[in-house]
């Protein structure tokens, strides 16, 4: 009996030593500015979540909740004062900025969230930077800056003139953006419907439904891209997939592949450069090409019978394959080195 209730004595002395479940301590900031229809917002956030609403009200409402998660209130109340959030407003721009001092030695376990929630106008021009969280934002009217590392994002619409993002180690969906500038490394990216987009990508990989015009600087990445008015771009060590192009193609494909499953008949014209990479048209359609042009040295070009193409050999390795239709209106050219080309 004795040797039983030393064992539950211990037991409980080893829970209360190891098994201790941190709590959660928290406290709040609130503040309200008045605003114009110039004012600008600018957040600087890192170790938490930022989340931007739309209202009604011509001013900017701020919530902001930091959070420590300790096993004692002394310890968390050292987390929390440790942390601060400037917010000032100077002429037609107000700041939010969280800063980090000095934090009492930690346990595993031990850890603190700094969250925002602005509510603010649809219209008003937004710049965010964020590290170690996410970003969720309301449909934007004005002008749009995102900087993020090491989370996730969620972004309605960019409807304003000027989108800027840069995107590292962070996946996310935006639902659509009139035009924007995207800088993408080691991340993910889901876009349904975007006008204009400017992409430097690396590492990373992009799925797009629907673009008008497509300026493309990518490496080492995935990319799928469903409906393309225009493409311009140059890929190295990437991998392509097309669903349609409708306006026109111009572009330098290195030491990868592309897949086109469609050209439609609304095509302009196909300019591409081919190094140490493959294409695969799937399906030419009813397009009929005014004139034709590929040059392959040490490759292949496998084409319709349809087509009527003219073949030129140029030494061993080079050959010339040439069409032409008075009654088509598409312009097709494409130089490749090392590199396969194929259309059905």
């Amino acid at each position: 009996m004795k040797n039983r209730l030393m064992t539950i004595v211990f037991s409980l002395v080893m829970l209360t030593a190891f098994g201790q479940a941190s709590d959660d301590y928290s406290q709040t900031i609130r503040k309200e500015f008045n605003t114009t229809a110039e004012t600008t917002l600018e957040i600087t956030n890192q170790f938490g979540k930022v989340k931007c609403e739309n209202w009604n009200k011509p001013m900017v409402g701020v919530v902001v909740t930091i959070t420590a998660k300790t096993d004692n209130k002394e310890k968390a109340d050292k987390i929390l004062a440790a942390i601060s959030v400037q917010m000032e407003q100077k002429n037609n721009a107000i700041a939010l900025v969280t800063k980090i001092g000095d934090m009492p030695s930690r346990n595993k376990g031990d850890n603190f969230n700094i969250d925002f929630v602005v509510s603010l106008p649809e219209t008003m021009a937004l710049s965010i930077d964020n590290e170690f969280g996410d970003v969720v934002c309301d449909r934007r009217k004005g002008d749009f800056e995102l900087e993020l590392s090491y989370g996730a994002y969620q972004l309605q619409a960019l409807d304003g003139q000027r989108n800027k993002l840069e995107i590292s180690f962070s996946k996310g969906v935006i639902n659509s953006a009139s035009n924007a500038e995207i800088t993408l490394s080691y991340s993910g990216l889901q876009m349904e419907s975007v006008g204009t987009v400017k992409l430097h990508s690396e590492f990373s990989e992009l799925s797009l439904t629907q673009c008008n015009a497509l300026d493309l600087q990518s490496a080492y990445d995935k990319l799928n891209f469903e409906k393309i008015g225009s493409f311009k771009g140059e890929t190295a060590f990437s991998t392509v997939k097309l669903g349609e192009i409708t306006a026109d193609l111009t572009a330098e494909f290195e030491y990868g592949a592309v897949s086109i499953r469609k050209l439609a008949s609304t095509l302009g014209f196909f300019d591409a450069r081919f190094e140490f990479s493959s294409l695969k048209i799937e399906d030419v359609g009813a397009i009929r090409f005014k004139t034709l042009a590929v040059d392959i040295e040490h490759g292949n070009f496998n084409y319709p019978s349809g087509l009527n193409v003219k073949v030129e050999k140029q030494g061993y390795t080079e050959v010339k394959y040439r069409a032409e239709d008075a009654a088509g209106t598409a312009k097709f050219k494409v130089t490749a080195t090392n590199s396969n080309i194929s259309m059905r």
